[in-house]
């Protein structure tokens, strides 16, 4: 759906995703498309592959233009480390939500907020909401 107009939104696993992969480096053509599209403004991610595949789709996010809102829902650590990361790459970036059972260690918190306070992402909204909090403490 390369130069589709109509595709403002994407799921990535979960109950409504409009994505099904079937081949490993499908992977790599999805981040390709997520990096390139102007389109796409609202991205939820329900699933994120590990290894090779996963940071393909971390690599698409992190060179977005037009990502406006991501929702982040049952993660792992590395998972939502990932996420994170690429989040610094991510200026436009306005609405994110973290919620529903992420499982996220005290140093990712704490890269989120050094994130936030860098001002690199003008949130306009934050959503947190059900993660756990995964420590000694």
């Amino acid at each position: 759906r390369d130069g589709d107009p109509t595709l403002h939104c994407l799921w990535l696993g979960g109950l409504f995703s409009n994505i099904h992969v079937h081949e490993v480096n499908d992977w790599g053509w999805l981040g390709y498309f997520i990096g390139k599209s102007v389109c796409l403004q609202n991205l939820y991610i329900y699933y994120l592959p590990e290894g090779e595949e996963g940071h393909a789709i971390v690599e698409g996010i992190a060179r977005s233009k037009s990502i406006r809102y991501i929702k982040i829902n049952n993660l792992s650590n590395d998972g939502f480390t990932s996420i994170v990361r690429a989040l610094g790459s991510l200026s436009q970036l306005e609405n994110l939500a973290i919620d529903g059972i992420n499982n996220v260690d005290p140093n990712d918190w704490s890269e989120l907020g050094t994130l936030l306070e860098s001002g690199v992402c003008k949130l306009k909204e934050l959503f947190l909401c059900r993660n756990n909090y995964i420590g000694n403490e």
